[in-house]
């Protein structure tokens, strides 16, 4: 009886430690649930050239790929064209010469008017960092590809360029943040859209029309959260497949904008200043 009465009372002390265990793992992976939701830092890395270059790579080999299968029908249609034609073509000679200089980089190399390509990874963005309440620094990430624009090229020098990126889609890793922008920050729903308009002409180099990599440094008027300011962007271009890919990225001082960091109960601090980060692709 001595002993059961021992045994009981040994159960009834573990009991509340039991539940204190239990309950100390389920605050810990409540607390893990939350920061992998909204604070894990998974942010992109900052643009590459390489990268930007590679996407348009890959999806010129998908489309050949997609194309393959009348690939042989082409063919056949071709060579009969070809075999049918070939009285005329040799009356055009003068001419199919004249085109092929028209077309060739040592031709009007560049020259006429270039749009952004919405159906490549183009986007325009920000990059900045924060403190967060029980996590500490992490990294916020923001990007828009509702961007319009184009730039007018005279044989290598750019003339004139302009564009404007719809800021109220920007999307980070965090809905809450992306809310909060609307608000506070750069405050998307009084100031919606982003400028950038070239103010003096921009010389290329002949090199870029042999795909090598080309560092430029555009000259022009930002306008962000209402307020203009004259920049100097540097940029990384490259020419490949038609298609002129850009990257850029440009430290920004907040207050240059009039620009108040978001805070919130989360967020200890931001940095006062971050990063616009872009990545273009431009067809003729």
């Amino acid at each position: 009886m001595r002993q059961t009465r021992m045994l009981g009372r040994s159960n009834a002390g573990g009991r509340p430690i039991l539940i204190a265990t239990i309950a100390g793992a389920l605050i810990f992976l409540v607390g893990i649930g939350i920061w992998y939701q909204f604070f894990r830092d998974d942010a992109p890395p900052p643009v590459s050239l390489e990268h930007a270059v590679s996407s348009v790579s890959d999806a010129t080999a998908t489309a050949a790929q997609a194309a393959a299968p009348n690939a042989t029908s082409a063919a056949a249609t071709a060579t009969s064209v070809e075999e049918t034609s070939s009285a005329a073509a040799t009356t055009q000679t003068d001419d199919a010469t004249a085109t092929a200089e028209v077309e060739s980089p040592t031709g009007v190399g560049l020259s006429g008017s270039w749009s952004v390509d919405g159906s490549q990874d183009t986007f325009v963005g920000y990059r900045v960092g924060e403190e967060l309440a029980g996590i500490g620094t992490t990294e916020a990430v923001g990007r828009t590809a509702d961007i319009t624009g184009s730039a007018s090229v005279d044989d290598l020098t750019v003339t004139a360029a302009s564009f404007e990126a719809d800021l109220t889609t920007l999307k980070s890793d965090n809905s809450m943040r992306d809310g909060q922008l609307g608000r506070q920050g750069i405050e998307t729903n009084i100031y919606p859209t982003a400028t950038f308009v070239l103010t003096q002409p921009l010389s290329l180099d002949a090199a870029l029309l042999e795909g090598q990599a080309l560092h430029v440094v555009a000259t022009g008027d930002l306008t962000l959260h209402g307020v203009t300011n004259s920049v100097q962007v540097p940029l990384d271009l490259q020419y490949t497949n038609g298609v002129i890919v850009v990257v850029g990225s440009l430290e920004i001082q907040l207050a240059d904008y009039d620009i108040n960091p978001p805070s919130s109960m989360r967020v200890l601090a931001i940095n006062d200043y971050g990063t616009l980060e872009l990545q273009l692709f431009f067809r003729r």
